[in-house]
């Protein structure tokens, strides 16, 4: 990053990723697994200004639409890059999503029929 001379524009942490304020953030990449990821969700929701991009190498950010036109990720030789955009990465599936009490109106309803 120095020798680019892009100190002033990148920053490289180290450390609990649970720990870290990502607030301030603009574009974050991630080579975690799709485990690691999930736990990241909540975090990000909370803490991510609309706009921020999340690259996730190799691993997808389960029930988060991506950002590319097709909406499939995009390959790089024989690695995988899903690209994400706050909020549209979770808005469209929180908008798409049952309410409860409709699930339980479905369950309730299999069960009259057995």
């Amino acid at each position: 990053v120095a020798r680019r001379g892009l100190g002033n524009e990148i920053r490289i942490e180290s450390g609990n990723f649970m720990d870290a304020n990502f607030s301030e953030a603009t574009i974050i990449t991630l080579y975690l697994t799709t485990s690691g990821n999930a736990k990241l969700r909540p975090k990000f929701k909370v803490e991510l200004k609309p706009g921020t991009r999340i690259i996730s190498h190799d691993f997808p950010i389960l029930d988060w639409t991506q950002s590319t036109p097709d909406k499939e990720a995009l390959r790089v030789g024989a690695h995988k890059l899903f690209i994400y955009r706050i909020p549209e990465a979770y808005a469209e599936k929180e908008e798409k999503e049952t309410p409860p009490e409709d699930r339980w109106g479905r369950i309730k309803k299999l069960f009259e029929r057995l």
